[in-house]
């Protein structure tokens, strides 16, 4: 049994905490250590055969939160000298700066490190040059230090360069509580988009709701995040768009079956990290059985056209995707076999229960590895 540490900067990451039980589950002693930016959580507590150890900090996220982020690496950097463990995983940069930092003064060589690149953080938070182009080298160096590397796609090789370890494995950020639905809609196609109301996805929003309006499609707009309240407002001045806010996990369900394809769009001119990404929401209509409409010029696009499971478009070319809709209005039976596929797809390429005995023997491989130096 291993002492094994996996850091995460917000509370209750689905893929930290799918991991985090997995581990445990071995009989492994597992530790997560998380920022409640709610503030709401016990500061520690055992829950599933793991430990949970949180800096309770309210806080934003973004912006908001860069002030509180100095007291977050602090709070991790202090854990770190102060216990011992067999194998760390942080994830994202603003985790493993702090293990790399306390590895180094404590001078330990028996603590392999597995990073866990949920987002390369340049692209991701901190797209301003210059800091995002000295960010980007730090990250880029610390990833060829480290003994493994966990992507949540394979193109993001692009983004972290050629040094990269040896060891490297691509666990998605695939929901493990959805089932396949079936659409019990008769009446006009229904688009369902349930994610973040991200600045970066404002504008695409905006656009798909004029576009879907002028092709009499009924546009589902679920999610929350800060330009919540403009995309409320806006989504009022059109009679085919339904906001439903907020949506619990519980009734996630309930909306894939009302609709009949699912708006899956990142614009890769608004980040260069929806360029290369396989978000949760695309990996969740999947899982769901239901088609993909994708931006072009993204990893989505290639994924989507190679197994024919949705349709790639560029919202600039309005005229397009009015068509396109039209035509899919008229042929729905084409949009549930792309949906047969699209889960099909998802058990064979992206669910957790396909890679989680690779994740494993990564994980208690290295353990052994570096027990046997001692």
């Amino acid at each position: 049994m291993a002492r094994i540490l996996l850091t995460a900067s917000f509370s209750s990451v689905p893929r930290v905490i799918r991991a985090a039980r997995a581990l445990a589950k071995r009989g492994h002693e597992v530790f997560v250590l998380e920022w409640d930016r709610g503030g709401d959580l016990p500061e520690e507590e055992v829950r599933d055969g793991i430990t949970f150890i949180r800096y309770r900090r309210r806080s934003g996220y973004g912006k908001k939160a860069a002030l509180n982020m100095i007291g977050w690496l602090a709070f991790q950097l202090s854990f770190l000298l102060s216990e011992d463990f067999d194998l760390i995983q942080p994830q994202n940069l603003d985790s493993l700066l702090p293990t790399y930092v306390a590895l180094r003064i404590l001078r330990r060589k028996n603590a392999p490190i597995v990073y866990d690149l949920a987002d390369f953080y340049a692209d991701a938070y901190l797209n301003i040059w210059p800091i995002s182009k000295i960010v980007a080298a730090i990250e880029r160096k610390l990833v060829s230090r480290v003994d493994a590397l966990i992507l949540v796609s394979p193109a993001q090789t692009e983004q972290v360069g050629s040094k990269i370890p040896e060891k490297v494995l691509c666990v998605y950020n695939s929901p493990d509580d959805i089932q396949a639905v079936e659409s019990s809609n008769e009446g006009n196609l229904r688009i369902l988009y349930i994610g973040t109301f991200e600045r970066k996805r404002y504008k695409s929003l905006l656009k798909f709701m004029e576009i879907s309006a002028r092709a009499g499609c009924e546009f589902i707009l679920g999610g929350f995040g800060e330009m919540e309240e403009s995309v409320r407002l806006k989504a009022s001045e059109y009679g085919n768009v339904r906001f439903i806010g907020r949506v619990d996990r519980k009734d996630i369900s309930k909306y894939y079956a009302e609709s009949d394809i699912v708006f899956s769009y990142f614009d890769p001119k608004e980040s260069n990290n929806y360029k290369i990404a396989v978000p949760n929401k695309f990996l969740e209509a999947l899982a769901s059985g239901k088609p993909v409409i994708v931006a072009e010029g993204t990893f989505l696009e290639e994924i989507v056209r190679k197994y024919q499971i949705g349709f790639p478009v560029n919202l600039e070319r309005e005229e397009e995707v009015i068509n396109l809709l039209n035509s899919l209005s008229m042929e729905r039976s084409r949009l549930v076999e792309m949906g047969k596929r699209a889960r099909k797809v998802y058990e064979e390429l992206f669910s957790w229960d396909r890679v989680m005995p690779e994740y494993l023997n990564l994980i208690e491989d290295l353990i052994e590895q570096y027990s046997m130096r001692i």
